[in-house]
C-alpha cells in the first residue's frame, strides 16, 4: 500500500470533516495502486460509517478484505 502527497487522502478526510452535518450518498477514496480503499457514508447526527478495504494489486486481485467501523450511538 502506498499513500503519499498527491493521492488526495488529505482532501478526502478534510471533506468528511467539512460535511460533518451530513451528506447524501457514499464517498470513496483509493490509493494510487488501488490496494487500499476507504468509503464513507454519513448517518444522522453527524456520524460517519467507514468501510476500509485492502486487496491484492491489480490486475490479479486474487484476494480482498473489507471491514466497517460503525459510529457510536449518540
Amino acid at each position: 500500500m502506498e499513500t503519499w502527497d498527491g493521492d488526495g487522502l488529505d482532501t478526502f478526510l478534510a471533506s468528511l470533516a467539512e460535511d460533518f452535518r451530513g451528506r447524501e450518498g457514499v464517498r470513496t477514496w483509493h490509493s494510487l495502486c488501488y490496494d487500499l480503499t476507504i468509503s464513507a457514508e454519513h448517518h444522522p447526527g453527524g456520524n460517519v460509517q467507514l468501510t476500509w478495504g485492502i486487496s491484492d494489486r491489480a490486475p490479479s486481485k486474487e484476494w480482498q478484505f473489507e471491514t466497517n467501523t460503525e459510529p457510536f450511538p449518540t
